[in-house]
């Protein structure tokens, strides 16, 4: 048994040792709940502060049902050019994939009308979409793209073939700029939830993008982000 004031804080330090000793590897489950209560001789509330810290600084991952798991090195993403999900991840030698989870067809409203410059109830394509990286799930998106830019769009192609590589080789676009907004949210909606096999109220990153050919958006995506799986940093260039 750990004997210490902050009983939790000793296991979650040999934990992380092991961990960054490479004991436990990326990827290993670690022993259940019940099991670190034997091995340590405490109860399931310690095991859970220990664990939670665990997850908290991104050693650990929980998946739902199944459960810790140890997470990968955090990806660094630097936000100063136009990228890809799949280009950016395959820069950092990640394996990136997708699965397509929905596609529809569905009439626009006021506000994609407004955004694409197409008249009210027009179609349009409502795409969602889950991304993993190295076979975890990293992200899910709901991506939303004018119909007469991308006629007979072969959805089922989104689960083999990037997004972008599609819209360059069978439509020819010309991408010319996005742009994103980040802000935190609590992902409630039960379908996200168990594509990114995340506890109920969790906190993730919101990423909105909006991406233009030439002067006019062609997409418009809203990302949910694993809080616990990247890090961004923008580079501020002073102005002469």
């Amino acid at each position: 048994m750990v004997k210490n004031a902050a009983v939790y804080y000793s296991i979650y330090l040999e934990i992380k040792d092991k961990i960054e000793g490479g004991k436990f590897k990326i990827g290993q489950k670690l022993p259940s709940e019940r099991e670190l209560e034997k091995i340590y001789s405490v109860s399931r509330t310690t095991i859970r502060q220990a664990l939670l810290k665990l997850e908290n600084n991104n050693y650990i991952h929980k998946i739902r049902g199944r459960g810790n798991f140890v997470s990968e090195n955090i990806i660094k993403q630097e936000l100063n050019n136009f990228y890809s999900f799949n280009d950016k991840m395959i820069s950092l030698g990640k394996k990136p994939s997708s699965k397509l989870i929905d596609y529809k067809v569905i009439k626009c409203t006021k506000f994609f009308s407004e955004l694409f410059k197409i008249p009210e109830n027009s179609n349009i394509y409502s795409i969602k979409r889950l991304r993993l990286v190295n076979d975890l799930p990293a992200m899910f998106e709901n991506t939303f793209l004018p119909e007469y830019r991308f006629k007979d769009l072969d959805f089922k192609k989104l689960n083999e073939t990037p997004m972008y590589e599609i819209f360059e080789k069978d439509y020819g676009t010309f991408l010319e700029k996005a742009i994103e907004t980040f802000k935190p949210i609590k992902i409630e909606e039960k379908e996200e939830l168990k594509y990114l096999e995340i506890p109920k109220d969790s906190i993730a990153m919101e990423i909105i993008r909006t991406t233009y050919e030439y002067d006019r958006v062609i997409e418009y995506t809203i990302s949910h982000v694993r809080n616990n799986m990247f890090e961004y940093t923008i580079v501020l260039n002073r102005l002469v």
